[in-house]
C-alpha cells in the first residue's frame, strides 16, 4: 500500500474473487500508484468527522460533560456510507471537559489527541494515528492509575 513503504517502489495490492476454474494471469505494471484518498475533517452535529476515502470516525468536538461522556471513537461510518458502533468513557468520578485536538494533518496521515479532564490534573488522554487508505487505526491511551475510568 502506498503509505506502508519507506523507500521501496510503489506496490498496489488488488482483492479480486475468482470463479471455480477461471484463470487469473499477472503482469508488470510501470505506471503510477493509485494515490491514498485525501483525509479530510469537518465539524458535524457536535463532532468532529475524520474522513479517510469511504471510511469516517467520529471524535467528540471540545464540551462540557456529563455522564457517560461520550467515547474517543464515537462511532464508524464504513464504505456504504452508513454509521456503526459507539463508545463511551465511563466511571469517571464527576463532570468534566473534553477537547480534541488535531495535532497533524498532511497526505499520508491524520494524527489527533482526544483529552478528557475531570477534578483539576484527573483525566485521560488518547492519541490516534490514522495512515491515509488504511482500515486501521493506532491509538494510544493514557489514563491515571488513580481513575476507574475505561472506554
Amino acid at each position: 500500500m502506498t503509505f506502508d513503504r519507506i523507500g521501496s517502489p510503489a506496490v498496489s495490492l488488488i482483492l479480486t474473487d475468482l470463479a471455480p476454474g477461471a484463470e487469473l494471469t499477472l503482469a508488470p505494471h510501470d505506471g503510477p500508484a493509485p494515490a491514498a484518498p485525501a483525509i479530510e475533517i469537518a465539524a458535524e452535529d457536535g463532532c468532529l468527522v475524520i474522513a479517510n476515502g469511504p471510511l469516517a470516525v467520529r471524535v467528540p468536538a471540545d464540551a462540557q460533560l456529563e455522564q457517560p461522556f461520550p467515547g474517543p471513537i464515537i462511532a464508524m461510518r464504513g464504505a456504504d456510507g452508513k454509521w456503526f458502533g459507539s463508545s463511551a468513557l465511563v466511571d469517571a468520578p464527576a463532570c468534566g471537559a473534553v477537547f480534541t485536538d488535531i495535532e497533524s494533518l498532511g497526505p499520508c496521515c491524520v494524527q489527533w489527541r482526544t483529552t478528557y479532564r475531570w477534578s483539576c490534573d484527573a483525566g485521560a488522554t488518547f492519541r490516534v494515528r490514522w495512515a491515509a487508505g488504511s482500515d486501521t487505526l493506532l491509538v494510544e491511551e493514557e489514563v491515571l492509575e488513580d481513575s476507574a475510568a475505561a472506554v
